[in-house]
């Protein structure tokens, strides 16, 4: 907390807040929203190395560019390192943070940043050999689990085996590849990881069909972009991005059939054209929301183009389905 007052002292000595102040007028300026981006895993956000990135994240980032210039492809990447994810934010040199982060307690009061809200949540999970017979992770009392070191996957587990009194050993590895190659060579009983990466992590193992990822979900983690503290109106922008991904989908509008909620009798539908609320406070053209599932789509077809049935992942959505299908995604209405 300290840390964060110093931070808004600072700003406002230096005249900071006020830049802040114009960010939408810098992007309009610039001509693109510059982007933080870093190689997260497939599906989440990735790049060919030729600087065409894509994933969930970027996704996100083009919805944005929708919403403020009706025009998905200007926004500009750039690559951020993993171990210092926030300083490029603070220094003004990105308008958003498009990388996967944990939202937890600490981040979301973190001098300098703010947290968007979950554009995707993680669930972790077990992978198991079959030769072991067990049909639910409560059968695996006294097992030893390879894990990443330091990872989220780690912590869930120990925390899901404490819970449930079962007695385990963590065998920890420096990255994934060397805990899932232990796993393999019979070193744990159990491999564990993010369920969006447990399957293709089985794929790539010689004999895949040998090894059984269990529906127990051992934990879960919000992950969400982030921004640049101190500009409110950019901040309500990439919200309500979000939001209206999450709103489109609720209402069964996506980019095929967002024409017709023009001329429809419900006015959350009608919303997204403009006819009803007004958006002069985010500074944007009234059809922004209309702009993003137009030309991105809603947040079920960056799903399934990213991470599930239309991407060679063909991941389940879990926990990222709408709340009336037994997940998590809710959003308020566009009125």
């Amino acid at each position: 907390m300290v840390a964060r007052l110093a931070w808004l002292v600072m700003a406002l000595v230096l005249g900071i807040g006020a830049a802040q102040a114009g960010t939408l007028d810098k992007v309009r300026d610039r001509g693109a929203v510059t982007c933080g981006v870093s190689a997260d895993g497939p599906g989440l956000s990735e790049s060919d190395g030729a600087g065409n990135w894509t994933g969930l994240f970027p996704d996100f980032c083009r919805a944005v560019a929708a919403a403020v210039f009706a025009d998905p492809t200007r926004v500009a990447f750039v690559p951020i390192e993993r171990d210092a994810p926030f300083e490029a934010l603070r220094a003004g040199e990105i308008d958003i943070l498009a990388s996967p982060h944990a939202w937890t307690f600490s981040r979301d009061i973190e001098a300098g940043v703010r947290l968007v809200g979950a554009l995707y949540y993680a669930s972790y999970g077990l992978m198991v050999p079959r030769r072991l017979g067990v049909a639910t992770a409560l059968e695996l009392s006294g097992a030893d689990i390879c894990v990443t070191e330091g990872g989220p996957a780690a912590l869930y587990v120990a925390d899901y085996f404490r819970r449930n009194n079962m007695p385990h050993t963590l065998v920890s590895f420096a990255n994934a590849p060397d805990a899932l190659q232990a796993y393999e060579a019979g070193r744990c009983d159990v491999y564990a990881d993010d369920l969006a990466s447990l399957d293709p992590q089985r794929q790539r193992l010689d004999r895949a069909d040998a090894h059984l990822i269990l529906s127990d979900v051992v934990g879960i983690e919000p992950l969400s972009p982030a921004l640049r503290e101190g500009d409110p109106q950019w901040a309500d922008i990439v919200r309500w991005t979000l939001f209206a991904l999450i709103a489109a989908e609720t209402l069964s509008l996506n980019s095929d059939n967002v024409e017709d909620s023009a001329t429809s009798s419900s006015p959350l539908a009608r919303g997204f054209v403009g006819a009803d609320g007004d958006s002069r406070p985010l500074g944007l053209d009234p059809q922004w929301a209309y702009n993003i599932i137009a030309m991105v789509g809603n947040y079920g077809e960056l799903f399934a183009r990213n991470l599930g049935e239309d991407s060679p992942l063909d991941g389940e959505r879990r926990l990222n389905r709408l709340w009336r299908e037994g997940g998590l995604l809710s959003a308020p209405p566009i009125r």
